[in-house]
């Protein structure tokens, strides 16, 4: 975990950050951000918002979903829970802190993401 704090992690935000820079300034890109944190809270309205930013007609698609217990995530087979900032509970102090002092502020406010 620790290597993927340090090397991945950087990585990931900087490729993040680049495609942010580029959607936010060039007019040519339309661009519907669909964050995980709306999508495990309120799945039928982000698929909604997916569907009309597509200029699709949602009212045929989407039918009332029941959700397993527990999200459908298999807890043998899958190290996240399914709940956004479950990586606290996961990972040793240390590692969050870390992840908190790479964290780009920047990139996370951009996004709607906590520390």
């Amino acid at each position: 975990m620790d290597e993927l704090i340090e090397n991945l992690f950087p990585k990931r935000q900087a490729w993040l950050s680049g495609w942010n820079r580029i959607q936010r300034s060039d007019s040519r890109f339309e661009v519907h951000l669909v964050r995980y944190e709306d999508f495990r809270a309120q799945p039928e309205a982000t698929l909604s918002a997916i569907l009309t930013f597509l200029g699709h007609d949602r009212s045929i698609v989407l039918p009332t979903i029941e959700r397993p217990a527990g999200g459908g995530i298999d807890p043998k087979t899958h190290f996240r829970r399914g709940e956004s900032g479950s990586h606290r509970d996961e990972l040793l102090a240390r590692q969050v802190e870390r992840l908190r002092s790479l964290a780009d502020r920047d990139l996370f406010s951009a996004f709607g993401w906590t520390l």
